[in-house]
């Protein structure tokens, strides 16, 4: 030090211009990459809670999931896949979201007897459905339509937002698969 200045390097200039281009670099490439994210993830994957207790115990009312929105096709979807929907009650104006497990596919067979889900003539063993949220009620046995799935809650005690209530559901109905909080 001379008198009261300070004499910095040459060397210790260059390595602070250095980390000073390294650093804005870097906030440059996290604002690209925030950026990219947001963008993919309004298209890609959804956030939105349970409106209903028909899932429980996988899902309990106001329970939060995430789900994939460009999965809406038929082909897309397999036997207890989960997947949301929206259906407009006759009178209503607004749509609500439902999520249901899905049970048969196009061309599939199902009927109902004594609660007992039968697909294709083969008895679906249903395990994750508690005994006290089962069905008693027999349904008659339909062919699930080109474009639609058949789809139950896992609550079956009572009869609301699934096929059996609105029949198939149609593709264009899907708003996506759900990716459940305990799967």
């Amino acid at each position: 030090m001379i008198g009261s200045q300070t004499l910095v390097s040459p060397r210790l200039a260059e390595d602070t211009a250095s980390m000073w281009q390294l650093e804005n670099y870097l906030k440059y490439l996290i604002g690209i990459g925030i950026a990219w994210a947001l963008i993919y993830g309004q298209r890609n994957i959804g956030c939105t809670n349970a409106q209903t207790d028909q899932m429980q115990p996988l899902m309990p009312k106001e329970s939060y999931f995430m789900y994939f929105p460009r999965d809406r096709s038929a082909r897309d979807f397999k036997p207890d896949d989960l997947v949301l929907y929206e259906h407009t009650p006759k009178g209503r104006l607004a749509a609500n979201n439902y999520v249901a497990r899905v049970i048969a596919l196009p061309g599939d067979k199902v009927k109902m007897e004594g609660g007992t889900v039968i697909v294709n003539g083969n008895v679906r063993a249903d395990s994750f459905v508690k005994p006290e949220y089962r069905m008693i009620q027999d349904y008659p046995e339909i062919v699930v339509p080109r474009d639609h799935i058949y789809v139950l809650a896992d609550f079956r005690k009572e009869m609301r937002g699934d096929s059996r209530a609105f029949g198939p559901i149609s593709t264009h109905a899907i708003v996506g698969k759900v990716k459940s909080p305990g799967s």
